[in-house]
């Protein structure tokens, strides 16, 4: 999952996780469970280095519908 030009850049597992992160009601709390998610789901995919503005971001860009499925 990467976010490129204000794009959310997602493979179909990515997707996933995010359409079921962004199913809780506020979008910090979705991006909690986006990265729990990733953290035990996804984990070739998680790094825990990776700031929690950037799953905020991704719950925001999702919502937007500004993502692409890749």
């Amino acid at each position: 999952m990467t976010i490129v030009e204000n794009k959310l850049i997602l493979t179909e597992a990515e997707e996933a996780l995010v359409k079921k992160a962004n199913c809780n009601a506020g979008p910090y709390t979705a991006a909690m469970f986006l990265r729990a998610g990733f953290k035990n789901h996804l984990a070739e995919s998680y790094n825990a280095d990776t700031p929690f503005e950037f799953y905020l971001e991704a719950i925001k860009l999702y919502r937007a519908k500004s993502f692409e499925v890749k």
